[in-house]
């Protein structure tokens, strides 16, 4: 196959996955589409850890101490399960939650439960199958790690079983599809770019990344840098002598290596 027949497939392969909802609950008090797409909302969770991690030093610092990993390897690896942090959503179960962007691949949706927990959902989907897990440590040291990813909504996730009824073997395949697609991708980075209306991944990060620094800064993730230093009656516009406690807490010297360092 020629290159531009590979990129052709390539992109054919990314827009089949458009349709695989990730958020359907859009604004409404402004026009917008009904649905985020799921590959481009796991992708848009993956720019803002990187970036993240980036501009945060020091947190980037002590998540590699406690991998065991370099900094490069461990932002890598943390960067490529946050993309797989909503695998569970290409569940038949998931997607039936919202009837108007069922995929009438998954067959009929009547009778299709969706007493579901996409969380757990993922987690045993990534834990049964280690084709979802190309290029990443084995299980036994990944184990922990998918389960915070995985369990973001804060509740740790189950082992569900019956997982082909759970997904479908649409919902199998086009997971598949989109962690091979990630392995390819990651952690050389992506840009999403506008084309035809088909947001398309490629090799470098660039928009995403920098709509992703836009969204840490508007929310104040990244730590401020401090104040300069200011004497107790600055402070609080007390005339009296501090007590001791309050002068060893304006004199304490702090370790420059403990304080989390941001960049701009």
């Amino acid at each position: 196959m020629t290159k531009r027949g590979a990129d052709a497939a390539l992109d054919a392969g990314w827009r089949d996955l458009t349709t695989f909802w990730g958020k359907a609950r859009p604004p409404v008090d402004r026009p917008s589409p009904s649905y985020h797409p799921l590959i481009f909302h796991s992708l848009d969770v993956a720019a803002v850890g990187q970036v993240l991690l980036a501009r945060w030093p020091s947190l980037a610092r002590h998540l590699a101490a406690a991998l065991g990993l370099e900094i490069e390897a461990a932002t890598a690896l943390v960067v490529r399960l946050l993309a797989l942090h909503d695998l569970g959503k290409f569940a038949r179960r998931f997607q039936a939650k919202s009837p108007a962007h069922y995929d009438s691949n998954f067959g009929s949706i009547e009778h299709v439960s969706t007493d579901y927990d996409h969380a757990s959902g993922g987690f045993s989907l990534l834990k049964s199958d280690s084709g979802l897990r190309e290029g990443l440590p084995e299980w036994a040291g990944l184990s922990r790690l998918a389960a915070a990813v995985t369990g973001h909504h804060g509740a740790p996730p189950r082992t569900l079983s019956d997982l082909r009824a759970i997904f479908h073997r649409h919902g199998t395949t086009a997971a598949h599809a989109f962690a091979g697609m990630l392995a390819a991708l990651l952690p050389s980075g992506f840009i999403i770019s506008i084309r035809r209306g088909v947001r398309k991944p490629c090799a470098v990060l660039a928009y995403g990344r920098e709509q992703a620094g836009r969204a840490i800064y508007e929310a104040g993730a990244i730590p401020a840098a401090s104040a300069p230093l200011r004497t107790f009656a600055e402070l609080t516009w007390l005339d009296f002598e501090p007590s001791l406690i309050r002068r060893w807490a304006a004199e304490v010297s702090l370790r420059k290596d403990s304080l989390p360092r941001p960049r701009n």
